[in-house]
């Protein structure tokens, strides 16, 4: 007996697979039956049109009796030997032909070689063994016909046979495996679902009986049974019970923010991630957009960050990352909100702005910060920056244009020789102390 709903799957699988292999074998062997029994009927079908051949040739030497006419009649001979010599065809009566086509050449070289003088009488009697064997050839051409027929009738009936008989068979036990799942499967999950519901009308003595049930849904009534138990232990009235599900599910709501928090959460930096940082972005927009205030991206990109990686390793890129993350947080108001657009690159958003005006210095400001050199290992690493500046509403009206501007701006500080300061026009001079970074 299969206690087992995943046995029983398992054997449903099993069963039709087999089913398949049956019916896909049954199905090749009719079609290669079909397929020789085709091939052998247009043999025969050649056999029986190279013999009237050879009766016609026959026929018009026995009018002419010319030496034309006897090379005719040799040639048909020759080439429905040659066809014979092709047959894959085992009959006897197969053979019989084969046999009676070498009587019949033999009867051809003697009448060439001895019989042409003979009298009319003689070569009336010859004319007449040829008839005689040709009319026999055909008899037994047309007996291989028939007997091919039946054959291959006799095979295509005994594959179909074996076919449906097996169908049957394996279709009985498809459905039986099948029903039998469906009964156990309901009768486990209504003993479930029943004891479920009792226990919500705070019945805390309900257990499952899982002596029945497959063995999915005993594992099922063992992990209820001690639930309940456990639930009688620590339950004693009914307010106890709701405060302790309102507890649980506090908890659960607790783990369902943090692992939002996760999802939205770069784990190297602590940042916003991209995702997050666009939801955000479009939530301050649309903020600004009901309050009129203002808002600037600042994109920021780490110039020799690669090096870094090259030189010193990941480890050291990976400090970079967390240290340049930190310096950004501090450097932002509550309002404000930082993200790590990806790799090296990230996103910084001054929000809820009456002005843009003090921008371009606290882009300085940045600038100056991000750029310190950050000890590792008791080696100094150089950071250089560069960073690219958009505004809202006065550049553009939504985030990906924006976030464009700004990545746009940040390639033209890349560009800038000298360490210039720029957002859409040279603003200020930053001086060597930056080492190259730039603003845009």
């Amino acid at each position: 007996m299969i206690d087992s709903l995943a046995k029983k799957i398992s054997v449903l699988a099993t069963v039709s697979i087999l089913l398949t292999v049956l019916l896909s074998g049954s199905l090749y062997k009719i079609f290669h039956f079909q397929n020789k029994s085709e091939r052998d009927l247009m043999y025969l079908n050649q056999v029986q049109i190279s013999l009237d051949q050879l009766r016609s040739q026959l026929w018009s030497y026995s009018q002419h009796r010319d030496d034309i006419s006897l090379r005719e009649v040799e040639l048909s001979q020759q080439q429905f030997a040659n066809l014979l010599s092709q047959s894959q065809i085992t009959n006897k009566s197969m053979y019989a032909v084969e046999k009676m086509n070498q009587t019949l050449a033999s009867l051809l070289d003697q009448y060439k070689y001895g019989f042409s003088t003979a009298s009319t009488q003689a070569q009336n009697l010859l004319q007449s063994r040829y008839s005689m064997l040709i009319q026999t050839m055909t008899e037994e051409v047309a007996r291989v016909h028939q007997d091919c027929l039946a054959e291959n009738r006799a095979r295509l009936n005994q594959i179909v046979y074996y076919a449906a008989f097996g169908l049957v068979v394996f279709t009985l036990l498809v459905c039986a495996v099948a029903i039998l799942s469906i009964f156990h499967f309901h009768k486990g999950l209504m003993s479930v679902r029943e004891g479920m519901e009792d226990l919500s009308k705070g019945k805390l003595d309900r257990t499952i009986n899982a002596h029945t049930l497959d063995h999915e849904f005993q594992q099922l009534a063992g992990s209820f049974n001690e639930m309940a138990s456990s639930l009688r232990q620590s339950t004693v009235t009914k307010v106890e019970l709701e405060e302790e599900i309102e507890k649980q599910t506090r908890d659960l709501k607790l783990k369902q923010t943090k692992l939002e928090l996760l999802s939205e959460t770069d784990p190297l930096t602590d940042l916003l991630n991209r995702r997050a940082f666009d939801r955000t972005l479009n939530e301050s927009i649309i903020r600004a957009k009901r309050t009129n205030l203002s808002l600037a991206i600042l994109f920021v990109d780490l110039d020799n960050f690669k090096q870094i990686n090259d030189k010193h390793g990941h480890d050291a890129g990976d400090a970079v990352l967390k240290e340049v993350s930190r310096r950004l947080k501090e450097s932002i108001r509550r309002s404000d909100f930082v993200g790590r657009h990806g790799g090296d690159e990230f996103i910084l958003c001054y929000d809820l702005l009456s002005s843009v005006n003090a921008i371009k210095s606290k882009a300085s400001e940045l600038l100056t910060t991000l750029c310190q050199p950050l000890e590792f290992k008791g080696k100094l690493l150089n950071i250089q920056v560069s960073i690219g500046i958009s505004y809202y509403p006065n550049q553009a009206q939504d985030k990906d244009t924006l976030i464009a501007l700004a990545d746009n701006a940040m390639y033209k500080a890349k560009q800038v020789d000298g360490g210039a300061c720029y957002d859409q026009k040279v603003i200020a001079a930053v001086g060597a102390k930056k080492r190259n970074s730039k603003v845009i």
